[in-house]
């Protein structure tokens, strides 16, 4: 059965100078161009964002906001399919810009055109840009982190990126981090807030997800960079914390493989009780006006083993909904939603067994209507890039439809 047709699959349960598309386009190329150094951006990103006014806007104290991640890897195609939904979107994070093994930031390039339809939508609309900086490398952020030059340094770069572009903001995505960076990495986040905040721009913080205040016994290092981060510092510091809750399997296990001991095979991207036992936790140390959940579009394929009570689990693929669609009726793999709210499905090739969770329209809505219950700030989605389920558009604009019917 395809993913399309589940409706029957029981459950368990600005002022511009100048005509805006020109200017935007003077300036992405001159932003996102060619150049890999940052300090030759452009200085004349648009000044519209903070004098458009929001269309349809309704206060954001009893209206959940709703924001996308737009990944490096398919950026073309996930411009293009943001700008077509702009009107549901409060801000867009492009993963704009990554950091090297020397601390330097770099840009992640795309086609001008791409760009310039985006953001003059986003603009006109009052939708926020605030680009997403992310950094993946654990030995080279605490060599930033460990040195007060080098840390103040960082912060210059980032305050000068977001000044020449002209942007509402940005979103520091620095995974990886060790434990023993936790002080250092507050350190870095105190420096960062006020030096943006005197600038008038936001800062957005995105977080693993955790559920304790110690990692669990042999997690240690990079796979127990989750607790890295001291919740009580950002909730002082940051805008707004966007909290990674997927991945589920990695931010229990801290591995591509474990061994489970339940009945039926049990694997989710995002289970709603994890994610609800999440934000349980995450609320007692930040405030949940400054919450956004993180909410997963995807899902993941495992190799299977072993049997009831005794499971072996080992990562095999990320899924889209389009890849998970061809899998399924390729295999003529039978579709069930657990109680994890996700689509499951699983089918044998050869001797290997394998199984899917996807995050599909139902489940994300599940957890949309959880960040309204909760009070949180909003919700984020990662990631968009053409290849989700086409359902999501009329689940985000059904539940915006009702917190705005709410709040009035």
């Amino acid at each position: 059965m395809r993913i399309g047709k589940q409706a029957a699959v029981a459950r368990g349960r600005g002022v511009w100078a100048y005509p805006r598309w020109c200017v935007f386009l003077v300036v992405l190329w001159g932003t996102f161009g060619c150049s890999s150094d940052s300090s030759e951006a452009t200085p004349a990103l648009a000044h519209a964002a903070k004098a458009s006014p929001r269309v349809g806007w309704v206060d954001s104290s009893t209206v959940p906001t709703i924001g996308v991640w737009i990944p490096e890897w398919r950026k073309a195609r996930g411009a293009s399919v943001v700008a077509e939904h702009i009107e549901l979107f409060d801000s867009v994070s492009p993963f704009s810009f990554n950091v090297d093994k020397r601390g330097r930031i770099k840009r992640i390039h795309l086609k001008r055109e791409r760009w310039s339809t985006l953001l003059s939508r986003a603009k006109q609309r009052g939708v926020e840009l605030i680009p997403t900086v992310a950094w993946m490398k654990a030995d080279a952020i605490h060599r930033m982190l460990v040195s007060t030059k080098r840390r103040s340094a960082h912060v210059r770069r980032l305050l000068n990126l977001a000044r020449k572009l002209r942007v509402d903001g940005l979103d520091i995505d620095y995974e990886g981090k060790r434990p023993r960076d936790r002080n250092l990495f507050s350190a870095f986040i105190r420096e960062l807030s006020t030096a943006l905040h005197e600038a008038e721009l936001k800062l957005s913080c995105t977080v693993e997800a955790r559920t304790s205040d110690k990692p669990n016994k042999g997690r240690k290092g990079v796979s127990a960079m989750a607790w890295a981060n001291d919740f009580r510092v950002l909730d002082e510091a940051c805008d707004e914390i966007r909290l990674m809750a997927y991945d589920q399997w990695f931010a229990q296990n801290g591995s591509r493989k474990w061994t489970g001991n339940t009945p039926e095979p049990y694997a989710p991207n995002a289970d709603i009780a994890w994610v609800e036992s999440v934000l349980a936790y995450t609320t007692r140390l930040i405030r949940p006006s400054k919450v956004v959940l993180g909410i997963p579009t995807y899902g993941w394929l495992f190799k299977l083993s072993g049997g009831p009570g005794a499971w072996s689990y080992k990562r095999f693929k990320s899924l889209t909904h389009e890849r998970a669609n061809k899998l399924i009726d390729r295999y003529a793999a039978t579709t069930t939603r657990d109680d994890s709210g996700e689509l499951r499905f699983a089918y044998a090739r050869k001797d290997n067994k394998r199984i899917g969770y996807l995050s599909d329209a139902e489940s994300m809505r599940g957890k949309l209507r959880l960040a309204k219950k909760l009070g949180l700030k909003g919700v984020v989605l990662f990631k968009i890039e053409g290849v989700e389920d086409p359902k999501l558009w009329r689940v985000l604009e059904e539940e915006r439809a009702r917190w705005r019917a709410d709040a009035h």
